[in-house]
């Protein structure tokens, strides 16, 4: 997540929504959120008010880090989701297991 980052601040929840995406660019976060909330339940439009903007604010990622609101990252995609829990699983992992792993041995060249 970058701070560059387009998010959306719900103003119901006082949440702020942002597309976990890993390393690769994704353009047009905005609108994949609206979908996504909306499927959600967390925004709600009618026909009339496709561009009403009274429940929520779209803000970087960097302002909503300075005004400390509450932040839930949405994955992108079940891969995405995956590599972020097994790196978050990884970083849990001390010092002290890493070394009870054992070495792998290089292949020997015939």
């Amino acid at each position: 997540m970058s701070d560059k980052s387009l998010g959306i601040y719900s103003l119901k929840t006082n949440i702020f929504y942002f597309l976990e995406t890993g390393k690769m660019y994704i353009g047009n976060t905005v609108d994949r959120l609206k979908k996504i909330l909306v499927k959600r339940k967390v925004l709600t439009f009618t026909n009339q008010d496709l561009m009403s903007t009274a429940e929520y604010k779209v803000m970087p990622v960097r302002d909503a880090k300075l005004k400390e609101y509450e932040m839930v990252g949405i994955p992108i995609s079940k891969h995405v989701a995956n590599t972020i829990t097994s790196e978050a699983e990884v970083k849990e992992v001390s010092s002290w297991e890493a070394k009870k792993k054992k070495p792998v041995k290089a292949k020997k060249k015939e």
